[in-house]
């Protein structure tokens, strides 16, 4: 049977409609309509540094990323030995941020610099290799 092995974490913020994902946009006490998205990422690391990357991103880079405002939850996965079909995966890890934000280009703006900062430091044992993609909910 397949699994995930994974690690969640949620920030003090709750969704909208009780956590069950079934409202995409919802207003804030302001009456602003906030957008909700998701950030997934795709990630390996440095060859013979794995145990150092689960390290720094499971007890500091998810903390650091539900310290930005909008950031509802962050779970993080490691592919499964058993999949569907023969071919090769490209990344080992997973990893998902929960957004509600005005817009993904000022979460992204604000993201950006608390990293340029060192707000959010990144460690050299997570590959410069990496997919990090945006997904708005329906």
């Amino acid at each position: 049977m397949p699994h995930a092995a994974g690690v969640t974490l949620h920030g003090s913020c709750t969704a909208p409609g009780g956590g069950d994902g079934s409202n995409d946009v919802h207003r804030e006490r302001t009456g602003k309509a906030m957008a909700r998205f998701s950030l997934v990422v795709y990630s390996n690391p440095v060859e013979g540094r794995e145990q150092e990357y689960n390290d720094w991103y499971s007890n500091q880079h998810l903390s650091d990323l539900l310290a930005i405002p909008g950031v509802i939850s962050a779970r993080r996965f490691k592919l499964s030995g058993t999949q569907i079909g023969e071919g090769a995966q490209t990344y080992q890890y997973l990893a998902i941020y929960e957004v509600e934000a005005d817009d993904v280009p000022s979460f992204l703006k604000e993201m950006m610099a608390r990293t340029a900062s060192g707000a959010i430091p990144v460690t050299s044992a997570m590959s410069q290799e990496l997919s990090a993609v945006f997904w708005d909910a329906l």
